[in-house]
């Protein structure tokens, strides 16, 4: 290792350490040889050399540089399954567990440790782990199988398509091959490890059918061509041989297995270095022979060795701020009395109001100044920290960089923009009623259409004001284009792409005549038009409506009811009703630049200015 690699690590390893080592408060240590205090008071006898050790870790807890809070159970009280109540002395901020929980019984695999595991997998609170254990044979020299039993644990048997048509054509080969090299199929099960299956398993998320072309099959694959050559035997179908291995490798497995996925489940082992993540469980495995002392830097190399992306790093350390200093933070916006008194009548005034939605949206807009004041109030620690992520990858050569960047980022650069202008152009609806840029779903005669509200806000509030068309109340809206209609050249241009759709929306996207949104929360990303034809100059086509009960929607759907001047076959003015439904939100400040564009703000944009009320 040189020098500078060493600093790159030393600096990256002081990152990792602010952002989760030193957040650390309290420790658990479930070990079955370890002291309890029970247990001493029960005269229970324990071995000097766990005493010992148990004395080292306390000690090493209690430094004046860590200053943990340390308990101490021996798992005695666990059963093999148990519900999610594990004891809620283990929701520490890390726990050191040993493997083999159950008395006498180190040859087996420790369900007790499992299911700990497993649970804490599926709780919200992130919980960092090590497993400091003996192994199975008491010398520490077998995690590695230790190793396996967790990550099969947290995930359930995978499906393997081995039908008998497969199986007929393997055998064919394997008979060929044995009657030369008997041994020839125990080698082809041995050329392909336990860690190469799983690596498989985490590479194609368990999808078995598209595994074919994987590097950890390379030697299997190099020992069935040898044989062909050395043998003269028939040409062997790949894809079947690799099916009858995994299948073989899959029956071994099959009672390692846990009864379901466990989410973001990813692992790695790199020399003495493992680790094994979850969306909320981070663990690392370390033999007893590995000094205590030596945990919490252990650890941050697992930690290090994951390699995090830096917004988990700020995310991380944000967390750790606000637990910190949050009751100072909360102190100091809590005492902007003028602030507080206001937004507490505000929120006292709705409980007279006869709409239950009401008090929840003016709950959830105090709730947001509240988060803006405490990002201000974090903002000098969290640009601090930023700006060391960011000089430690600034002074990285250039292929680590590169390296780094690749784990990082995402190549698909038309994915990336549509996602970044989504988020950028639009958020989650919120709300209880019509409003200014809330995208509505139209549905008149089955035929589905896409509007925004361009009405002002001001406009738009339930029982602001009378009007003579009783809980109807009038709103504009401007239609929406899909991209297939408004993305042509010439009206010659037919069966465009989805691809070549794209490409011409994100090259036009500052133009300011795109919308990017997810209707109704999906994965899928729309991207609209609010003028006919992006390529000619052309202008929005809105329509007027009245909507039923004051604009307020249904809560679950968000359904409204629109109505539409229309002419019936006598040619006698009335109105159609439309059911429509609210399914994505524009920012609000684009939703203004539309109403600019459109020619209805005049002088009338809804602000949140406070006007005194003459007694």
């Amino acid at each position: 290792m040189n020098n500078q690699k060493m600093i790159n690590d030393l600096a990256f390893g002081e990152l990792i350490n602010e952002a989760f080592i030193k957040p650390i408060r309290s420790v658990t240590i479930i070990d079955d040889e370890y002291p309890t205090i029970a247990g001493l008071l029960q005269n229970k006898q324990y071995k000097k050399v766990n005493e010992d050790r148990l004395k080292e870790v306390i000690d090493f807890c209690h430094n004046t540089k860590r200053n943990w809070i340390v308990d101490i159970d021996d798992g005695q009280s666990f059963i093999d399954s148990f519900d999610d109540s594990i004891g809620s002395y283990i929701n520490s901020d890390l726990l050191i567990l040993d493997y083999h929980l159950e008395k006498g019984d180190h040859g087996s695999r420790s369900l007790t440790a499992l299911n700990i595991i497993r649970n804490l997998a599926q709780k919200t609170h992130f919980n960092l782990v090590v497993i400091h254990t003996s192994g199975y044979y008491g010398n520490g020299h077998d995690i590695n199988k230790i190793f396996i039993d967790i990550i099969s644990y947290l995930q359930s048997a995978p499906i393997i398509n081995y039908g008998s048509g497969t199986e007929n054509k393997v055998n064919d080969f394997l008979d060929e091959v044995t009657v030369d090299d008997e041994e020839f199929e125990q080698k082809l099960i041995d050329s392909f490890t336990d860690f190469d299956f799983l690596s498989v398993l985490k590479d194609f998320n368990g999808n078995l059918s598209d595994c074919s072309e994987s590097s950890h099959f390379k030697e299997f694959i190099r020992l069935c061509d040898e044989a062909c050559d050395k043998y003269n035997v028939n040409r062997y179908r790949k894809k079947a041989m690799i099916s009858w291995l995994c299948y073989q490798k899959n029956k071994r497995f099959s009672s390692l297995y846990g009864t379901n996925n466990i989410s973001g489940l990813d692992w790695n082992i790199d020399g003495e270095i493992n680790w094994i993540k979850a969306d909320n469980l981070f663990v690392t495995v370390l033999a007893k022979n590995i000094s205590p002392t030596n945990i919490p830097d252990r650890l941050c190399q697992a930690l290090s060795n994951w390699c995090p992306h830096p917004h988990q790093l700020l995310l991380a350390k944000l967390r750790h701020e606000i637990d910190e200093n949050g009751f100072m933070i909360a102190n100091k916006i809590v005492n902007k009395k003028y602030l507080q008194s206001h937004w507490l009548k505000e929120i006292l005034d709705t409980l007279n109001s006869k709409d239950e939605n009401t008090l929840e949206f003016k709950i959830w807009n105090i709730l947001s100044k509240h988060w803006e004041e405490i990002a201000v109030s974090t903002k000098d620690e969290m640009i601090n920290f930023s700006s060391k992520i960011v000089s430690y990858i600034k002074n990285l050569p250039e292929d680590s960089q590169n390296s780094l960047m690749s784990k990082w980022t995402v190549k698909d650069e038309k994915k990336t923009l549509q996602h970044v202008n989504k988020f950028n152009c639009s958020i989650p609806v919120v709300g209880y009623h019509l409003n200014t840029g809330h995208i509505i779903q139209l549905d008149d005669d089955n035929e589905k259409s896409y509007w925004i509200c361009m009405t002002p806000a001001c406009d738009l509030q339930p029982g602001q004001k009378k009007i003579n068309t009783g809980q109807n109340i009038p709103v504009t809206l401007v239609r929406l284009f899909n991209l297939s209609d408004a993305a042509k050249k010439d009206d010659r241009e037919s069966g465009l792409k989805k691809e070549d759709l794209i490409s011409r929306a994100l090259s036009m996207a500052t133009r300011n005549d795109l919308i990017f949104v997810s209707i109704s929360d999906s994965d899928e990303i729309d991207i609209f038009s609010f003028i006919p034809k992006i390529y000619f100059s052309s202008n929005p086509i809105s329509d007027n409506f009245l909507v039923g009960d004051q604009g307020r929607f249904n809560k679950s759907d968000k359904s409204l009811i629109f109505y539409k001047p229309t002419i019936d076959n006598e040619s006698i003015p009335t109105f159609k009703s439309i059911h429509g439904k609210v399914v994505a939100q524009l920012r609000y400040e684009y939703a203004l630049h539309l109403l600019q564009i459109t020619g209805r703000t005049k002088s009338r944009i809804g602000l949140d200015f406070v006007s005194l009320c003459e007694s």
